[in-house]
């Protein structure tokens, strides 16, 4: 029986989604350092450990969009999605000791196609293999994936340092992959699109000459998620070097020097572009830096120290799909967190060793380069998700864009499944899912879509007011999909159901996202039928007894599974019978009846001479009934001059017709039917003597 419904808000809820263009799962499974990995399929991530990657510093993975892992790779060896090292996938020319010895570039608008470019470490007693490429066609080795033959270590340019980044394009009908040359202040722009790598790259000389020290050459350098800046650590100069990146053109422009602490090594950008992670290879310092508070000077000195590492080699920074920056320490079995990176100061919640790689598995000093645009999606944010509600809508980001188009995925709502505001409203009648659509027109055309779920207001129903028997009990279901439930007055019953035995008022309040519902059902109790089987008794052998619990009742059940209205019995045990009234209350009752035993008595001596007196010789038992036994007896000679096979049946004192002479006779009777009968006690075979006397 409903009573009320109220309906309350609590929270903002947010849904994220993605542009159909670039969707995050590309980066959603990590492997690096020893055997380490992570997925991101779930929030929060869990630990893989069926890696096969063992490297000391770069590394890469890519999935696809879907979130399944095709491929990994230390610069040097390809490992497929089954942790086999790929077809022609060895031999590459990155190097495990490289800072970022590789990176995996899907060919745009090809799902089978993906370069692997790689550079090679600095290093006093050896030589750059420089900037290479590989292509790798999924579609070869079964879907495993192969190392396109003649394809494989493609030189692109000579002599690099060991740094390597990629982001999307303007339009993200290409991306840019950036490398830096040593000996040289020159960043080196390619731009990849379909039709393959332009082989004309664009070349920026801007900021620090990368040479004379081998360690000039080593440090990560990143690219903004956004797309608009690069920043590149140099760990002999003890800087880092931030730049803006046009990524239309390709050129790199503008450089401020941070002072970086010790051996700067690992750099990351937040989401929004406005502050620079980087940590010390040679202390223990994670810094920040707020490069939307001013000129060069204000950026410099924004610096604060957001974190302490603890370990006195720093490792890679890296932003991943759930907006979170994760670091790297060398030969531990953790991963540090910036939980809100895009927060000021201590506000960007830095934990130490905030999540654990499993069992056996190492971090090194690197983690996985990935196209830097995956963490750059743009979604429809929304106000409250219930039935009924004025539910608000915004894009994440509007900057550049020129306008907008909605359809809300509502066509029974007219008109109003649609709007070019840019922050439109709409209100949706049923629960359920719909697809909401945002065509946003800027440089080029995207379209942001994803289902959004509308949910139901609460409605919880007990159901009718019920009836029930005395001793009996009833669950009362409010059904699931509530956060909360209370019954009654107990705040420590949380859960779904009820189970009641006594007749009154139920009732339960349940919450939702969307309000607070109640119901109430009265329970009343049944009488049960009363039936009396009398006191427990006895019974004599060949002897019944008529059970009778009365006639005013709809069914009968006995202990032997008959169901007659009356039961009579002929041994002793315990009987029982349930009934059931017309409204199917059921009760019972039990009777004991236990068995009058007999015993079997025979004379030692008889006189069958007429006078009334002993004059026949038979078996008796303790009490007057008819038995099946066989008695017979015989002379000294062994021959039988009497038998019988009725206890009522005695011998008197012939053979033949004749006279017996006065002497002892031998008996023997045979009662063995009744050696298992509860009426009877004594022996069932027996043999004596008996004196005949005249």
């Amino acid at each position: 029986m409903k009573l009320s419904s109220i309906k309350f808000y609590s929270l903002f809820i947010f849904i994220m989604m993605v542009f159909t263009s670039y969707a995050q799962h590309e980066s959603s499974e990590w492997y690096f350092g020893k055997l380490a990995g992570m997925s991101f399929q779930s929030d929060p991530p869990v630990p893989l450990s069926d890696g096969a990657l063992v490297t000391t510093e770069g590394c890469s993975s890519i999935s696809s969009p879907e979130g399944d892992l095709l491929f990994y790779t230390d610069g040097i060896t390809i490992y497929n999605k089954d942790h086999e090292e790929m077809q022609n996938g060895t031999g590459l020319s990155g190097n495990s000791s490289a800072t970022q010895s590789g990176i995996i570039v899907p060919v745009p608008d090809d799902p089978d196609l993906y370069y692997v470019f790689t550079v090679s470490n600095l290093d006093w007693n050896s030589t750059s293999e420089g900037f290479r490429y590989s292509l790798v066609n999924m579609q070869l080795d079964g879907g495993n994936g192969a190392v396109v033959s003649g394809k494989k270590n493609i030189p692109l340019f000579g002599s690099t340092t060991e740094r390597i980044t990629s982001v999307k394009n303007y339009n993200e009908s290409g991306i840019w992959v950036i490398g830096h040359e040593w000996e040289s202040n020159r960043f080196i722009s390619y731009l990849v699109t379909n039709s393959g790598i332009d082989n004309n790259p664009v070349n920026s000389d801007v900021g620090e000459y990368h040479g004379t020290h081998i360690n000039n050459g080593k440090g990560y350098m990143k690219a903004s998620s956004s797309g608009d800046r690069i920043a590149v650590a140099i760990q002999n100069m003890d800087i880092i070097q931030v730049f803006d990146f046009n990524n239309v053109t390709g050129d790199i422009t503008n450089p401020i020097t941070l002072p970086a602490g010790v051996g700067p090594y690992g750099v990351e950008f937040s989401k929004d572009s406005r502050y620079l992670y980087g940590d010390e290879r040679n202390g223990v310092n994670l810094y920040q830096w707020d490069l939307e508070s001013g000129d060069e000077n204000a950026v410099i000195n924004s610096r604060e120290v957001v974190g302490v590492l603890e370990e006195n080699i720093g490792g890679a920074l890296q932003m991943a799909p759930n907006s979170k920056i994760y670091i790297a320490h060398k030969s531990q079995n953790y991963l540090s967190v910036i939980h809100s990176p895009e927060n000021g100061g201590v506000a960007c919640n830095f934990e130490y060793a905030a999540f654990d790689l499993c069992e056996g598995c190492l971090s090194k000093e690197g983690l996985p380069s990935f196209i830097q645009s995956f963490f750059n999606a743009v979604w429809i944010e929304h106000e409250y998700q219930c039935e009924y509600d004025t539910i608000f809508f915004a894009l994440s980001d509007t900057a550049g864009i020129l306008s907008v188009s909605w359809n809300f995925g509502d066509p029974q709502s007219g008109t109003a499944n649609s709007s070019n505001l840019f922050y439109p409203w709409h209100i949706y009648n049923d629960a359920g899912k719909y697809n909401v659509t945002a065509s946003i027109v800027h440089l080029t055309s995207e379209i942001v879509t994803d289902s959004i779920e509308i949910l139901p207001l609460p409605d919880v129903n007990l159901g009718d007011d019920e009836l029930i028997c005395e001793g009996d009990s009833i669950v009362f279901d409010s059904g699931n999909g509530f956060e909360t439930y209370q019954w009654m007055d107990n705040n420590d019953y949380n859960t779904s159901v009820f189970t009641a035995y006594d007749a009154g008022d139920y009732w339960v309040k349940v919450t939702s996202a969307c309000g607070v519902d109640y119901d109430t059902v009265f329970l009343e109790l049944l009488e049960l039928p009363e039936i009396d089987l009398g006191k427990d008794t006895v019974i004599e052998y060949n002897t019944t007894i008529m059970l009778e619990p009365g006639t005013d009742f709809s069914s009968y059940l006995w202990q032997d599974g008959s169901g007659l209205s009356d039961y009579i019995l002929d041994y002793p045990g315990i009987y029982w019978v349930e009934v059931k009234d017309d409204d199917g209350c059921k009760t019972s009752d039990t009777i004991r009846v236990e068995a009058i035993t007999f015993s079997i008595h025979v004379p030692t001596a008889f006189s069958p001479n007429g006078d009334s007196r002993n004059d026949t010789f038979e078996a008796k038992a303790s009490y007057d009934t008819e038995i099946e036994f066989r008695m017979s007896v015989f002379n000294r000679w062994g021959e039988r001059v009497f038998k019988s096979k009725s206890i009522k049946e005695g011998w008197d004192g012939t053979f033949n017709n004749m006279p017996c002479p006065t002497e002892v006779y031998i008996w023997v009777i045979d009662a063995s039917g009744f050696e298992e009968n509860e009426f009877f006690s004594g022996d069932s075979k027996m043999m004596g003597n008996v004196t005949l006397l005249r």
